[in-house]
């Protein structure tokens, strides 16, 4: 998070950032996987209402299962599975940023992890990007799989 200070300071959101499991992968990767999929967060933000984002952990059935859920534009159910192919935009004129990459990235490297991606979403409501990767070994207390304490930390960005 820490490197997209800037970017989160300019959209003004709320973050809520629960203790995170450990998982099993490289961590520049999970790293990139996380900030990717923030990045969409923030980018599809309502410019209508107060921006909230949302990050949680737990374990279940041997996998990390990780939901970065935000209260954005959303989008149609029935696009979903195409975001994550290559060059796909929802919508190419709406001046959003980005070649339609990152989410393919994304997926890629959590293919590679064994791992699996999921959105769930609604117009007008927002989207949940619910990212499993193998559980890892129990982190340190105080130490989650952002760095972030393993309190929930409320986060509003002014």
């Amino acid at each position: 998070l820490d490197s997209m200070q800037f970017q989160i300071q300019n959209a003004g959101a709320e973050f809520e950032i629960e203790a995170l499991p450990a998982c099993h992968a490289d961590e520049k990767q999970v790293r990139q996987v996380f900030g990717n999929l923030l990045d969409n967060a923030l980018k599809y933000l309502d410019p209508d209402r107060q921006g909230q984002i949302r990050i949680s952990g737990r374990i279940e059935g041997g996998m990390s299962v990780y939901r970065i859920e935000d209260n954005g534009v959303g989008m149609d159910p029935a696009h979903c599975q195409n975001i994550f192919r290559p060059f796909h935009r929802l919508d190419p004129s709406s001046g959003a940023p980005g070649e339609g990459l990152g989410l393919t990235i994304v997926s890629r490297i959590i293919e590679r992890h064994h791992g699996s991606i999921a959105v769930e979403s609604r117009p007008g409501v927002g989207s949940c990007v619910i990212v499993s990767l193998p559980t890892g070994p129990h982190r340190p207390a105080g130490e989650s799989a952002l760095g972030c304490s393993q309190a929930i930390v409320r986060q509003p960005i002014a």
